[in-house]
């Protein structure tokens, strides 16, 4: 067996091991690129949802805050469940902040979607249909709202549609299995 990188079986064996690797790097960077896009999907949602809030100023330095944060900067690359699972709880957090602000029936089947997509993205996603429940029936007994916001049954009926919205998502997204 020769044991020269010309030729023989260490060879091939180095050429073989060599082409691996490549190909694995290569996975790794469109798969960190993924996350990074992941990462830049939620630096838009954090400046949309501040810019709303609090005007355009607020925005930019809600998303410089995001951006240049030692969690973004050393983690926002890697390949973890963690970004897409922050992605999914701040659209969903931003879904139910939107819907609780115009008190929609389209609105609650857009937090249902975003439930449904949080869910799929990171099983522990599903702490979010207690929290979304809790903030919505908080709402209802906000003395301050109480005049201005919806009956009881409205409520209800919005619970329902976001509760089906998330269930045809996460079917969907697991192929109806």
């Amino acid at each position: 067996v020769a044991l020269g990188a010309g030729g023989g079986a260490a060879g091939s064996t180095r050429a073989l091991a060599d082409g691996l690797a490549r190909g694995i790097r290569a996975i790794e960077r469109r798969s960190a690129l993924c996350w990074a896009l992941l990462a830049v999907a939620l630096g838009w949602l954090v400046y949309r949802w501040a810019t709303e809030l609090y005007g355009p100023a607020a925005g930019l330095v809600a998303l410089a805050l995001f951006a240049f944060s030692p969690d973004m900067l050393a983690h926002g690359h890697l390949v973890t469940l963690d970004m897409a699972g922050a992605l999914g709880f701040t659209l969903t957090a931003y879904a139910t902040w939107r819907m609780l602000e115009r008190e929609t029936l389209a609105g609650a089947a857009w937090v249902g979607v975003a439930f449904g997509v949080a869910s799929l993205l990171k099983l522990s996603g599903f702490v979010l249909a207690a929290a979304v429940a809790a903030t919505v029936i908080a709402r209802f007994f906000d003395p301050s709202r109480r005049a201005t916001s919806i009956a009881w049954h409205g409520w209800m009926v919005r619970l329902a549609v976001m509760a089906l919205a998330g269930i045809v998502v996460i079917n969907v997204g697991y192929g109806f299995d």
